[in-house]
Parts: C-alpha cells; structure tokens; sequence
C-alpha cells in the first residue's frame, strides 16, 4: 500500500465548473423537453448557490477578482463521482447536492446552454452562426497503471464526455506541460500555466480537467467614439483616469436599497452581463457581504426595462486562486484529510486524497462584447432603437460587481468584481 496519493483536478474557462452523483440516470435522449429544463435549472440553481458560497470565501482578497462557479463546480462534481460515506456528503452539501443526481442534472444543463443560431448574410451567402460561443470541454489523465472503478470511468465518459488519458506523474515537468498545453488550447490561449511549477507532485493520482471558454458580441454594441478616459473612484480614495464606454439605451434595471443593478444583453439575448454597483455611500463590502443566490434572484426579479445612460469601464483580467482551504470552511473537509477521505469509488487499492485546488480565470470587456476564460485544478494527492427621453444614470465610476448569466436557466457562468479597471 502507498501512502496517500493526491487526485488532481484541473478545470479551464474563459469561464466554469459543477457537481455529480455516481450513477447516470437515463439518458437525456429519453427525458421529455420539459423535464430536460427542469434538470438544467436545478443544476443551475445548486451552481449559483455554490458559486455565491464560495465568493463569500474569495472575496478577502484585494484589488479584481473574477472567476468561474461552474468550472469550479463541474470539476468538484468529477471528483464526487469518486466519494464514499461522509466525505461524498461533505461534497454534496458544499456543492448544494443533497440528494439530486448531478451527473444527470449536469448532462441537461450542457444541453441548455448551447447556443442558439442566428441567420446572416444575403442569399446565397446567407448561414447560420451561434448568438454566442460556450465551448466547455473535461478530460481526466491517470498515472500509469492505475487502474480504476468502472462506475467512476462511466460517469467521467457519459455524463462530462471526459477522455480517459495516461501521464506519468513522477515526471513533473512533462505532466505539468501535458496539463497547460490542454487548457491553453481549449481556453484559446487565454489561460497559461494553470498548473505552476513544481505541480502536479509526483503523488498525483489522478488530474481531472475542465476547460470553458466564452466569447460574445453586445446585442448593441457601444460606438467606439463615445469611449473617452473617465475617472474612476478606487477604494483607497484614489482616482485615475481610465477608458470608459458610454450608451443611452433601454436596459433591464433595478434598484435595491445598496445597490443599482443592470443587464447588458449580449447578441441573441439568450445570456447577459450583470452590473451591480453599490450607491453612492455604500461601501463595496457592504453589498458584497449581502450576496448569495437568494438575494440576486430576488433582485433580478425585479428588474424592468428602461431608458439608462450608462457609463461602464472597459477592462481585462487575469485572476488565480488556491481554493483549498476556501472548500474546507465551507465543509468538505475530509476530502483533503488523510486519515478520513472515502474515495472507494475511484480505487480500493490506493487511499486518495484531494490536495491543491487551483482556478485560474480571464476576462476582457470592450465595445463590441466580452471574452471570457477560466480553469480549476483540484489535485488527489434590435434594430432601430429610439433613444430614451430622461433616461436613469448608472454611472461605473466606482468598484462594481459583475457576472455572465444565461437567461434561460439562471446560470452564473462567472463572477467578478472590478476593483482597478487600469489592471489586467
């Protein structure tokens, strides 16, 4: 017997990640469309809340943050495949899990969100494109001569259509470029070097891998000659000047009592950006503390359509996290413990344990639309529009908190917050 090996989990994203049981239901082919939506929007609904659980645990750090709840869920929700006893209900009740079959549930939410088409071109050359690009893709790699369950292989193959690959993980530097070379190529080349040097260890098990990319124009892109350079109020109380996108249209909006909140549609209106910025007065902290999934679907509710002059920074970001120690305070906690984690279901001849939970993320705001980037690593060791008379102002001159939603379902593909627009 070896001593306890590390399972590694790598996930990619110009942004996501989710959950999982063991056994796949029946397949999606069989279930009625109805049933089909339904499935997405539990699954959608268990991502926000993990998503939202887990900024709560980011959060602390300084400066811009962005990041993906669902490459961080659907890498954890790999891994759960592969739990037994307390340590599987550890991971269910941190991913909002009890009791749904999330291989299933995540299957369905796959399906909803792949975009829909539009039409373009004249005649002969008319064709129909994607409203938007969502490009996720999972792969597992396994240290040689390991062999594994074979319900844990099938959920990997039917539920994250996850290839099954080999490594040697005593090989450091040739795992770690094997991992990189993935993720950069299914991020195109947004995220780098996911994996730092020195990881995976040779311990590695096993690394799973999520990767997720997105990319899509405005509905109605903003004129690039209406971008002048703005101050922008950083927390310190420093003000520098930055490029700052500006557009009088009809917007969904909201209010609540901390907070202006507004939608951005992208091309098709089937996903969105949304902007919430604190009022003047109230401290980012102060709203960043009040979110969780209840209070943004409470205030998405709400939203109406109307006539906004909106002033908003164009921006890029890269950020990086080590999540372990965020997951073990939300309460998986034996999955990292050496003496307590129940990973059976993966191998009965190797005592597993996860070890470093690496999410790496990229965003890049301008005129005509958002890119979009992120990975997870977790190691087992309309037309004419008339502008609006006496529009509402929302003006983003302040640190502000965003996310990318698909509308259909109610999934935060990503979530971030705009500290410093002049950092990338």
């Amino acid at each position: 017997m070896h001593d306890p090996r590390l399972l590694s989990l790598a996930l990619g994203f110009v942004a996501c990640s989710f959950l999982a049981l063991l056994l796949p239901s029946s397949p999606l082919s069989a279930q009625s469309k109805d049933q089909s939506q339904d499935r997405a929007a539990v699954c959608a609904r268990a991502s926000n809340e993990f998503g939202f659980r887990l900024f709560q645990q980011i959060r602390e750090a300084k400066g811009n943050l962005f990041y993906s709840p669902y490459s961080v869920a659907v890498g954890l929700a790999m891994t759960r495949a592969g739990a037994d006893g307390e340590t599987a209900k550890q991971m269910d009740a941190v991913l909002a899990a009890k009791g749904l079959q999330l291989p299933a549930l995540h299957a369905a939410l796959a399906k909803a969100l792949e975009p829909g088409k539009l039409t373009e071109g004249w005649r002969k050359k008319r064709k129909q494109v994607p409203v938007f690009t969502l490009d996720v893709a999972n792969r597992i790699w396994l240290q040689q001569g390991l062999q594994i369950g074979d319900d844990f292989a099938l959920a990997q193959k039917e539920s994250y259509h996850a290839p099954i690959g080999r490594s040697d993980f005593q090989k450091t530097e040739a795992a770690r470029k094997l991992i990189n070379d993935w993720v950069a190529e299914r991020t195109r080349n947004k995220i780098q070097d996911i994996m730092p040097a020195g990881l995976p260890t040779p311990d590695t098990l096993i690394a799973l891998g999520n990767a997720i990319y997105f990319k899509a124009a405005w509905a109605k892109e903003f004129e690039g000659e209406a971008t002048k350079e703005q101050a922008f109020h950083r927390q310190d109380g420093s003000t520098i000047d930055v490029p700052m996108m500006n557009s009088t249209k009809t917007y969904a909006y909201g209010e609540s009592k901390s907070a202006q909140l507004l939608a951005i549609p992208y091309k098709g209106n089937e996903c969105e950006m949304l902007l919430l910025l604190p009022k003047k007065g109230t401290p980012l902290d102060t709203l960043e503390k009040q979110l969780d999934a209840q209070t943004a679907k409470e205030w998405i509710a709400q939203m109406k359509p109307c006539g906004v002059k909106l002033t908003l920074p164009k921006f890029e970001m890269t950020s990086s996290f080590e999540i372990s120690r965020a997951l073990q305070k939300m309460g998986m906690v034996d999955a990292f413990d050496v003496s307590k984690a129940e990973f059976s279901k993966i191998s009965r001849k190797e005592p597993i344990v996860i070890g470093p939970v690496l999410h790496k993320a990229f965003i890049s705001i301008d005129e005509k639309g958002s890119e979009a980037a992120a990975a997870t690593a977790v190691m087992l060791k309309l037309g004419f529009e008339r502008r609006p008379e006496n529009p509402l102002h929302f003006v983003a001159d302040r640190p502000f908190v965003f996310a990318i939603r698909h509308r259909q379902t109610g999934a935060l593909l990503f979530v971030g917050r705009v500290a410093d627009p002049s950092k990338s």
